[in-house]
C-alpha cells in the first residue's frame, strides 16, 4: 500500500501581525485563551494546524479582515505609506481589485 505524502500546511504569521499591531504573543494567548506555550509555538511554527475557532479569534484580536489574513505576512511600512499616498477614488480602487482576487483564490 502507497503511503500519503504528509499533509502541507501553510505558514502562519501570527508573530509579524502582533508585532505589527504593538501587542506582544503572550497578550495575544492570553486575550484568546491559550497558554503562552501553545502560542509561542504557532508563532515559531511548531504548530501549524490549530482550531480554526482559535484562528478566528486571533484574526479578530488583531484586526484583521479574516482568518485569512494570518496566512499572509502583513504589508510592509513602504507599501502602507504609498497606499496612503493613493487618492480617496485609487485607494477605492485597489481595495475592490483586491478584493477580486481574493474571490479567484
Amino acid at each position: 500500500m502507497a503511503r500519503k505524502p504528509p499533509t502541507q500546511f501553510k505558514k502562519l504569521h501570527i508573530g509579524e501581525w502582533a508585532e505589527r499591531r504593538g501587542i506582544q504573543p503572550r497578550d495575544l494567548a492570553d486575550e484568546v485563551g491559550i497558554s503562552e506555550g501553545y502560542m509561542s509555538e504557532l508563532v515559531n511554527g511548531k504548530k501549524r494546524n490549530p482550531s480554526i475557532s482559535i484562528l478566528m479569534k486571533i484574526a479578530d484580536r488583531l484586526g484583521l479582515r479574516s482568518m485569512d489574513d494570518l496566512f499572509q505576512p502583513p504589508p510592509s511600512e513602504e507599501v502602507l505609506k504609498n497606499i496612503e499616498k493613493l487618492s480617496p477614488a485609487d485607494q477605492a480602487t485597489l481595495s475592490r481589485l483586491l478584493q477580486q482576487a481574493r474571490e479567484k483564490e
